[in-house]
This record gives C-alpha cells, structure tokens and sequence, in this order.
C-alpha cells in the first residue's frame, strides 16, 4: 500500500493463459504489534502466567529411545 493509496500487488506468475496471483489482505483496524519472548517456564510461572499442554504425547521413537537408554528391553510398541 503506497502513502497515495495505490496498492501495489506482489508479482505473480501465470500458466496456461491462468494468472495467478496471491491473494491480498487489507487489515482496516490494524493492532499494535506485540514482541514475543521466549524464557524458562520456571521464569513465566514466577511471573504469573499459566498455560496447558494440548495433545501431550510422546513420540513412540522417543520412548523407544528412552526405553533403549535405561535398559529395557520391551520396547515402548510392545513388540
């Protein structure tokens, strides 16, 4: 978007007499922009803030692998 309100579209590429090209999004009540920082959990907890694990699983290759460093013998898939 140009300050004379032109919009300038991306470039694009055609094929085959279809044009392509991609699609446009103009946020009309744009927000201020937030910076994410990444620190240790023990940091965010003691600052207050929460959060849960959504689909918590193990890969079986890491449990194999856990399996395998303690000495198991019976793998992780049962076989």
């Amino acid at each position: 978007l140009h300050e004379n309100g032109w919009i300038e579209l991306p470039r694009g590429f055609e094929d085959n007499g279809r044009i392509r090209i991609p699609a446009s999004c103009l946020d009309t009540h744009p927000e201020v922009a937030v910076t994410a920082v990444a620190v240790e959990c023990d940091a965010a907890s003691q600052q207050g803030f929460e959060w849960e694990k959504l689909w918590a699983e193990v890969p079986i290759e890491t449990r194999l692998y856990r399996d395998a460093l303690a000495g198991n013998h019976k793998s992780a898939a049962g076989f």
